[in-house]
């Protein structure tokens, strides 16, 4: 398989192993703040139940504030890994019709790691007006 598909394939997993830290950290947030789940999705705290002694807890503000920071930081992993799933769907495309690997690295260098046209030709060892063309053709099939 093709170097270039299986790094993306890692940042793709690197990233959802970064979020579900992430989802588990406010999951924590959440327990420690003392607070619970009612019926139909309703949150709250419990004020009458005995403080327990194993265990941290913070107050409900403290929890909220954490959680929200988790939130805030949570957001632009998730937006990058929907744009990843989406790269990675459009380079399974070029990969099932057998497209050569010259149009998969154009592809992933340009539209997945940003690079100049100039990065991509130098990287490849082409021209930049050679990788014009081939960007071209992939934005023809593809976009």
């Amino acid at each position: 398989m093709n170097r270039i598909y299986l790094q993306l394939v890692e940042e793709i997993s690197e990233l959802t192993r970064i979020i579900e830290q992430i989802r588990n950290d406010i999951e924590s947030y959440l327990k420690m703040g003392d607070v619970f789940h009612g019926p139909s999705g309703i949150h709250g705290v419990d004020y009458s139940a005995d403080k327990v002694v194993t265990g941290k807890k913070i107050s409900f503000g403290d929890a909220i504030q954490k959680i929200d920071a988790k939130e805030n930081i949570l957001k632009p992993y998730l937006e990058r890994l929907t744009v990843l799933r989406s790269l990675k769907e459009k380079f399974d495309e070029l990969i099932d019709d057998d497209r050569d690997t010259l149009e998969e690295s154009v592809y992933y260098m340009r539209f997945i790691k940003k690079y100049t046209q100039r990065q991509t030709a130098s990287e490849l060892g082409y021209s930049e007006r050679q990788i014009q063309r081939i960007e071209k053709k992939i934005k023809e099939k593809v976009m």
